[in-house]
């Protein structure tokens, strides 16, 4: 009996050898009441691989809405630089300039996310002082909108990361018990044909000279 490499694509394990052992075990009638038993596990897989699909387009879904709500808040950040500038008279070494930007603007929409978040609450806080700013305090509400949009996004994206991993660690049990099952009908069908190994063997895929087994060696480890 052939058994799957340990770097066999999960897909591989359902798709080829999954799938191939379950129709031969349909295909003969002293067979076919293993085959129930067999499907349950190859749906299981299945599952399990989809789940991880699944989870992964979520995650980059969430992971552009992040994207996005970086563009919007840069965006913000800029008019506010703007309107800052008018509230100066264009004075660019104004020293009321620094208390609104305790670091550059420029460095702010180049910070890592969450660091760009803290610098943006402090603009937030000094805006709301008023004082000097009149046509940059007017975009205060704007500015905290998309502060709190790059939040939940990072929220979202958050949440979207952890669930995908939690499919990935599903996906590991799944295909250990596949495994496990696989070799486990083995004794099973050898019960059924005792004294004959070669039509046991016949239950099995095997690496042989066929345009799937070849086609299964180009995208292994591939997919």
């Amino acid at each position: 009996m052939q058994v799957p490499g340990e770097r066999t694509a999960r897909r591989r394990l359902y798709s080829t050898w999954g799938v191939f052992l379950l129709a031969r075990l349909m295909l003969h009638t002293v067979t076919k009441v293993l085959s129930d038993t067999w499907a349950v596990v190859q749906k299981a897989l299945k599952a399990a691989i989809h789940a991880v699909d699944d989870g992964w387009e979520t995650r980059i879904i969430a992971r552009a809405a992040v994207e996005w709500a970086d563009v919007v808040l840069d965006s913000v950040i800029r008019k506010v630089v703007g309107a800052a500038n008018v509230d100066l008279g264009g004075v660019v070494d104004h020293p009321e300039r620094k208390k609104l930007f305790k670091v550059p603007p420029g460095e702010v929409v180049a910070m890592p996310f969450l660091l760009e978040i803290i610098e943006v609450k402090l603009i937030e806080a000094a805006l709301a002082e008023g004082g000097i700013w009149k046509a940059a305090k007017a975009l205060l509400g704007e500015l905290k909108a998309a502060r709190e949009g790059m939040e939940k996004a990072l929220a979202g994206y958050n949440a979207a990361r952890l669930a995908h991993r939690a499919t990935e660690d599903k996906l590991d049990d799944a295909e250990m018990n596949w495994r496990h099952a696989y070799r486990a009908t083995y004794g099973s069908v050898i019960e059924k044909f005792p004294a004959d190994k070669r039509m046991v063997e016949s239950f099995y895929w095997r690496a042989q000279d066929s345009e799937e087994a070849t086609e299964e060696k180009k995208e292994e480890g591939t997919t």
